[in-house]
């Protein structure tokens, strides 16, 4: 018994660890441990409401560890409620939200879980969160989730030598610097974006690379090195194809028009690449 109960526990762990990477792969923000699991200590009750609206899933009804969340307004339906999260599918883009009987409020989760009873005001302050829960602990809610509108991502991204070459800004590209979250698999272009979104204070761009319907995408906190090659493509004297696709974008909201990510010999530009290397050849 002793050995099973172990093994429960670690299942949880692990299913809850490939739910944040398959939302992660999905380009939405991480959904919360509420949604598999009950928060520590707490009783969970069969799920009792019925008659909901169209395109509302009842996820569960429980005492639940909330985390981070943006308030959406009190006295309302669960009808209202969902109609919310979708009005507001820019921040509420993964569609899970609760409402509580008491007070009817509702919430849409816009991060990552809360494993733990400890005080998450803080992780909340200065950010795009406008209300948080308090401590971790048991909270009266329901969970539910509505299909969102999802929003293209992709044009708020330019490929990074807009900001250093405009003239190379089609080439193929491969860039590094520190990853702001794990490396995606199979996803598209405007997936990669949305979740660059969804990590909103780290990540600045992304590495893309695809191969038929092989993905791989790698979130960028910084840009460190670069190198563009000028020898892939259609002219007679660019005639070698290349093997994949490989693309750098930059977040345009973060470097703006007048922004540059070229090397600067000074140091004075921390934003820009430490190294960046012109290629007149294709990639292999």
């Amino acid at each position: 018994m002793e050995a099973v109960i172990e093994a429960v526990a670690e299942s949880k762990v692990i299913s809850d660890d490939l739910a944040k990477l398959e939302s992660l792969a999905a380009g939405e923000t991480s959904v919360s441990k509420a949604i598999l699991h009950e928060a520590e200590g707490a009783e969970s009750a069969e799920p009792t409401l019925t008659g909901l609206p169209d395109g509302v899933t009842l996820i569960k009804d429980v005492h639940w560890c909330p985390g981070p969340n943006h308030w959406l307004g009190g006295s309302m339906t669960v009808e209202q409620c969902a109609q919310k999260v979708k009005d507001s599918n820019k921040l509420c883009k993964n569609g899970y939200f609760n409402w509580a009987r008491s007070g009817s409020n509702c919430n849409c989760m816009i991060s990552t879980d809360c494993s733990k009873k400890e005080n998450m005001r803080d992780q909340c302050r200065g950010g795009t969160v406008t209300s948080c829960n308090g401590d971790c602990g048991a909270h009266t809610s329901t969970i539910f989730h509505v299909e969102v509108k999802k929003e293209t991502s992709l044009p708020q991204y330019k490929q990074a030598m807009y900001f250093v070459d405009k003239k190379f800004e089609k080439v193929p590209m491969t860039c590094s610097g520190d990853l702001a979250a794990k490396p995606i698999t199979d996803v598209s272009k405007d997936s990669c974006a949305a979740a660059c979104d969804s990590n909103l204070h780290s990540c600045v761009g992304f590495q893309y690379f695809s191969k038929g319907k092989d993905q791989l995408c790698f979130l960028l906190s910084n840009f460190k090195t670069g190198f563009y090659y000028t020898g892939c493509g259609g002219s007679f004297l660019q005639t070698e194809k290349a093997p994949f696709e490989a693309e750098c974008y930059a977040k345009f909201s973060k470097f703006g028009t007048d922004g540059t990510l070229a090397p600067n010999p000074s140091g004075k530009c921390k934003q820009c690449f430490t190294d960046l290397t012109k290629a007149n050849r294709c990639f292999k």
